[in-house]
């Protein structure tokens, strides 16, 4: 190769024979400096430059790459398949492969760190392999990888971080390791085809929503020696053991004897499956079976204190304040219930028609929102009352995009016809 000028950075130095450059790459180039002519510091004329262009496969491969103080800062390669060679980094930086087109990457074991964002949006990406040295995978580092079908998770992982593989739509199993403590916020919502769960024992830090929308998980396993949660009696669930709180549920899961709350998101999105809920339960998160669609039926044990669900209604019903909380397309509202929940059937595809009796005074916020194929609200009332609700009021029940075709309708309690 023939150069005809070089600058040369201050933190280079220029020998009586020779000068060796030797760059972030690791690659050093000898160039003989017999017939050089140095004008000044920075530049150098040459006149007849010759470089040892020993340089094997790998080290052109890493010109894929731009490394900083051992930080691989950004892929600027073609490559599908990436192979980061060993000896180089440590951590991979935020954004480094973001919305690429690579389509596989193994990651050595130098790398400890991946940074949020780091193959964030990369749609080509099918499957992951890290080395053993990785302890720590960031916040959105795998996000919207929608291919994603493999991930080889590092066995000294200790920590997932929020929305770490978020809608990665393909991903079908994930294997933690048992070094893993902690697992972040939302860290695998929405991994729509993800089949089967195992908490490992040393896991402290699971949130109610980390699993969230994954609605093919058919299994739910935590480690009987995990010491903050357990899934017990089988009941393919994760429960919180120091408060007994249910924060994660499969479609095959079971309420077991002995949990106390239902948290945020819990059975969210679940469709065709019984709910049954025990007599210890006390809490139930307004949100706990949220977009649940297609609810073969809903029941609460007859000695629960709290919660009911009276005259076999298919519904939970707030027995203090006779508020029906959650409903699903086979519920029948029975009369005396004061109020309905906010959400209480939101996204009931199933639902085509309802009853509300006479005894209710409030219905919550869009408490029909996404009902799309309801097609009639009967609302019982006395006929001085008829039509008792205020002009505009009616947008509080449901959606009108979402429930394009459902009409309002007053029934007379006393003559039971539609007025």
């Amino acid at each position: 190769t023939n150069v005809v000028s070089l600058l040369i950075p201050d933190e280079y130095t220029i020998t009586d024979d020779i000068f060796v450059i030797k760059d972030f790459l690791n690659i050093t180039y000898e160039i003989e400096t017999d017939e050089i002519e140095i004008e000044d510091k920075n530049e150098v004329e040459l006149e007849d430059l010759v470089i040892d262009k020993s340089i094997d496969n790998e080290q052109e491969y890493i010109r894929n790459f731009i490394i900083e103080d051992k930080k691989l800062k950004e892929y600027v390669g073609y490559t599908e398949n990436v192979i980061i060679p060993e000896g180089l980094v440590t951590e991979i930086s935020s954004g480094a492969f973001k919305n690429s087109n690579i389509v596989s990457v193994t990651i050595p074991q130098d790398i400890k760190i991946i940074r949020n964002r780091c193959f964030e949006g990369c749609g080509k990406l099918k499957e992951v392999v890290m080395g053993d040295g990785v302890k720590t995978i960031g916040s959105y580092a795998f996000t919207g990888c929608d291919e994603l079908k493999r991930v080889k998770l590092s066995n000294k992982l200790t920590s997932i971080g929020d929305y770490a593989f978020s809608r990665c739509k393909n991903l079908i199993e994930i294997d933690f390791p048992l070094s893993l403590e902690k697992i972040g916020d939302y860290a695998f919502s929405r991994c729509s085809s993800l089949r089967n769960i195992f908490i490992p024992e040393n896991v402290s830090s699971i949130d109610s929503y980390t699993f969230r929308d994954c609605t093919a998980v058919s299994k739910v396993l935590v480690d009987k020696n995990n010491i903050y949660y357990d899934s017990r009696d089988n009941c393919n669930a994760i429960i919180e053991k120091d408060n007994d709180k249910l924060i994660f549920a499969c479609k095959n899961a079971t309420i077991p004897e002995g949990v106390k709350s239902i948290g945020e998101y819990a059975f969210a999105s679940l469709t065709e499956f019984n709910i049954v809920i025990p007599a210890s339960v006390t809490n139930i998160s307004s949100e706990a079976f949220f977009e649940c669609d297609k609810i073969s039926s809903i029941s609460v044990d007859f000695n629960n204190k709290v919660y009911d669900s009276r005259e076999n209604c298919n519904g939970i019903i707030e027995t203090e304040t006779n508020t029906l909380l959650f409903g699903c397309s086979k519920t029948i509202i029975p009369d005396g219930i004061a109020a309905i929940e906010r959400h209480a059937f939101y996204k009931c595809d199933d639902l085509k028609s309802i009853t509300i009796p006479a005894s209710v005074k409030r219905v919550g916020a869009n408490a029909f929102e996404s009902c799309k194929n309801l097609k009639e609200i009967i609302i019982c009332c006395k006929r001085k009352a008829f039509r008792f609700i205020p002009p505009g009021y009616q947008e509080y029940f449901y959606d009108k995009n979402s429930c394009p075709n459902v009409v309002l309708r007053w029934k007379d309690v006393d003559t039971n016809k539609i007025l």
